[in-house]
């Protein structure tokens, strides 16, 4: 199979030759400022059950809480408030996404997770006065806030080999009951209830504010890893003039062959976190006892398993 230069597959995706590294990403990341087409299933407000001591953060609330991050995180920021609570929120509709996510696995899962309390958006004036005089929806996700410190390499390379094994089975087990709840329908690959990722999902990412999926069989969705992974050859840093690397050019000859050689087994949707790392782990340790509880889950979905496993690996080589 030959693989077209560059500028053709530049060519193909934005209908021009004449087009920069920098214009084209700006095409790529143009959704962020849309509304995404059928984002969600769920409708909003959504209210947990039950009585909430102190009371649910309204926008306002949230505005004068406590930033827990240093910097923006993609495209969500995430604030502490009352204590009690964590609210993730942002102008992306991706939020609804991973308040899906958490639901679904909160009613079909025994996966530990953050508990959401709450769903809903804000329009009218920016509470934090970040986009003076304009009218700006945010999206907000409140969740149980949960003590603990959030993994990193540097904070794993500072337990003994002992305790990172205690550790790595603990989180094992979490994955294990994520891998245990079964498909309800024939099977897909998407995300929960039959649906499309965010055109912003970087395994899936083409031109145009289109939803990624869900596709109908094994062979659909590798020749749509196959399309992004083209594209990224192709807009890599460096002249879309230049040719392909030898090694890339090696991998995408190879890659459907690769891809569609694996057992049936290894071909099978199964629900998968598809953002795992150590910055998406919490640990809470009680003297000698570990817990975890993983975070993120923006990105659930159905794929075969061992999509998780590449995508680990490849930030392992990138550490």
């Amino acid at each position: 199979m030959a693989l077209p230069c560059k500028l053709d597959i530049i060519e193909e995706l934005f209908g021009s030759r004449e087009i920069e590294y920098f214009s084209c990403w700006d095409m790529i990341y143009e959704h962020l400022s849309q509304s995404l087409p059928q984002p969600t299933k769920m409708s909003l407000p959504y209210t947990a059950a039950g009585s909430f001591d102190p009371p649910l953060p309204t926008a306002e609330d949230v505005a004068r809480g406590q930033n827990i991050r240093d910097h923006m995180r993609g495209p969500h920021w995430l604030y502490r408030v009352f204590d009690k609570y964590v609210v993730k929120f942002s102008t992306s509709q991706t939020i609804l996404q991973e308040a899906e996510n958490l639901l679904y696995l909160e009613k079909n899962s025994k996966v530990r997770t953050p508990k959401v309390f709450a769903v809903y958006a804000h329009d009218g004036e920016d509470p934090f006065g970040w986009y003076p005089g304009t009218q700006t929806r945010f999206y907000y996700l409140v969740m149980e806030y949960i003590t603990g410190t959030t993994l990193s390499s540097e904070t794993w390379s500072t337990f003994d080999p002992g305790v990172q094994k205690i550790i790595g089975s603990k989180i094992a087990e979490q994955l294990k009951k994520l891998r245990e709840v079964r498909l309800e329908s024939d099977p897909y690959y998407g995300r929960i209830y039959k649906q499309g990722w965010d055109p912003g999902f970087n395994m899936l990412t083409l031109p145009g504010n289109k939803i990624c999926g869900p596709y109908k069989s094994y062979e659909d969705f590798v020749d749509a890893m196959y399309e992004t992974a083209k594209f990224r050859a192709a807009s890599g840093i460096g002249l879309f003039s230049t040719p392909f690397s030898d090694r890339t050019l090696f991998t995408m000859i190879n890659f459907k062959y690769s891809l569609n050689a694996v057992t049936a087994e290894d071909k099978l949707p199964t629900l998968t976190h598809l953002d795992l790392k150590l910055d998406n782990i919490m640990l809470q340790q009680d003297g000698d006892e570990y817990r975890v509880t993983i975070i993120d889950w923006e990105c659930l979905g159905w794929m075969p398993a061992w999509v998780d496993a590449i995508r680990i690996g490849d930030r392992g080589r990138k550490a």
